[in-house]
């Protein structure tokens, strides 16, 4: 009986010793480590090309107004417009817009010389003279005007001012070209900007009737006028 109770224990102690070795593998293996998740790809960016620095972007035409200012029939004219770049027009157009631009220079170099043949005269100008000025300045393309009255005003010499006069009393024209011709008149002798205002003072549609009758009121010009018209 004793030797049953021996063995019973000693089966007992190898069971539980059997346990104890398999707890310690398992505990040495440790815990089961987890496998990270891949991120998803990323879409693919497009990367823009750069020219390399050896390389030359090809040289933009100079039209014949983008010239410097040194010569004179070369110069920029307002309305001349440069080529845009990367635009392509068809050759038939093409052909068409730069015969356009030449009639232009032609007729601007023609004012030119014009205007120089009149500042060159002496004594004040008739009214055929003055007719024949306003005819000559109605050849240029309308976006040419305002360049071509800023030259004869910068060239035309004191007493060949009222050869403007046909163009500065018509108040069909350009309400700036009257403004540039009225502004340079306010700055000549008193013979000739008095009777300037004076001749504009009388049409009140005028576009420079308001500023004509403001300064002869503050020069006191139209209590004179009116004065002379009572003795009348």
């Amino acid at each position: 009986m004793r030797d049953k109770k021996v063995i019973g224990f000693g089966m007992a102690a190898v069971v539980l010793a059997v346990a104890v070795i398999v707890a310690i593998r398992v505990n040495k293996a440790g815990p089961e480590v987890a496998v990270p998740e891949q991120p998803a790809a990323k879409p693919f960016k497009a990367v823009a090309q750069v020219p390399s620095a050896g390389l030359k972007s090809a040289p933009t035409r100079v039209l014949p107004h983008q010239q410097q200012s040194g010569d004179r029939t070369a110069r920029r004219r307002a309305g001349q417009n440069a080529t845009v770049s990367g635009a392509v027009a068809p050759a038939s157009q093409t052909g068409q817009a730069e015969e356009m631009t030449e009639a232009r220079l032609k007729a601007v170099e023609a004012w030119e010389g014009f205007v120089d043949v009149v500042a060159e005269r002496t004594g004040n100008p008739t009214a055929d003279q003055a007719l024949a000025f306003k005819r000559e300045f109605a050849k240029l393309d309308k976006v040419d005007q305002m360049d071509g009255i800023q030259t004869a005003l910068n060239l035309l010499p004191e007493e060949q001012f009222p050869v403007l006069y046909p163009i500065l009393f018509d108040k069909t024209i350009d309400p700036d070209i009257l403004d540039e011709i009225f502004s340079d008149g306010l700055n000549h002798e008193e013979d000739i900007k008095v009777p300037m205002m004076k001749e504009i003072y009388k049409d009140k549609e005028h576009p420079m009737y308001v500023e004509a009758a403001r300064i002869l009121d503050a020069t006191g010009e139209l209590d004179e006028e009116s004065g002379a018209a009572e003795d009348e």
